[in-house]
C-alpha cells in the first residue's frame, strides 16, 4: 500500500471515477477543498452555495479546481471507517460534496462482518450543523445485517439512548448476536450514530 499523498498524484494521473478512502485519504482530500476555499473569497462563496443546494436535497457540480486536481471523472467517493479507525465528522463529509460535487458514500465496517454493517445512501445529502456535526452518522442497516442496541441508557428519549451495538445476519461471522465492542443511539432519522 502507497502512502497518501503518493496515491493522490497517482489519482491525479488516473482520473478514477470510484475512490474508495480511508480516514487519512479523507483527510487530505479535505485539506485540499478548504486550501481552495482560503485561496479566494470567490471560492469560499461558490463553496457556501454549494451547501445551501445539499441542503435542499440537491447534488452541485462542485468546484472545478478541486475536481481538477483530483479527478475530472470522479463519480463516487466510498469512505469506509473501522471500528478502531478514527471517524470522519459530518461536516468534513458535507464540505467534501459541496467541493467535489459528487456522491459519497460513509459506510462502518466491522472486523465480525463480511461487509459494511451501516451506510449511508448513494443520494444522502443531509447537511449536519457544525456544531451538531458528530462522528458516525452512518445510514439505516444494509442487507443481511441487523443490528439491535443492548444496555441502554436512562437518558434521553426513545431515539437518543446509547445502547452496545450487537449484530446479526447472514453477512456476521459467529451464531447468534455478535457484540461489536461499540456504542451507538438511533437517530429520529433511522440512522445510526456510532458513540466514539
Amino acid at each position: 500500500m502507497t502512502d497518501p499523498p503518493a496515491q493522490e498524484n497517482l489519482s491525479r494521473q488516473l482520473q478514477p471515477t470510484v475512490v474508495i478512502a480511508t480516514y487519512l485519504q479523507t483527510n487530505l482530500i479535505h485539506q485540499s477543498v478548504m486550501g481552495w476555499r482560503r485561496e479566494s473569497t470567490m471560492l469560499s462563496i461558490k463553496l457556501t452555495l454549494n451547501q445551501s443546494k445539499l441542503s435542499s436535497g440537491r447534488l452541485p457540480k462542485g468546484l472545478k479546481q478541486v475536481r481538477d486536481a483530483f479527478s475530472k471523472k470522479l463519480r463516487l467517493l466510498y469512505i469506509s471507517v473501522s471500528p478502531e479507525a478514527k471517524p470522519v465528522p459530518s461536516h468534513v463529509i458535507d464540505m467534501l460534496r459541496a467541493g467535489l460535487g459528487n456522491h459519497i458514500v460513509y459506510a462502518l465496517g466491522s472486523p465480525w462482518a463480511f461487509g459494511p454493517v451501516a451506510q449511508t445512501h448513494l443520494h444522502d445529502y443531509r447537511v449536519d450543523a457544525y456544531e451538531e456535526s458528530g462522528y458516525g452518522h452512518f445510514g439505516a442497516p444494509v442487507g443481511g445485517v441487523e443490528i439491535k442496541l443492548t444496555g441502554l441508557d436512562e437518558e434521553g428519549s426513545v431515539h437518543g439512548k446509547s445502547g452496545n451495538v450487537q449484530i446479526s445476519g447472514p453477512i456476521v461471522v459467529g451464531k447468534g448476536w455478535v457484540d461489536t465492542g461499540l456504542r451507538a443511539k438511533w437517530r429520529r432519522d433511522g440512522c445510526l450514530e456510532i458513540q466514539y
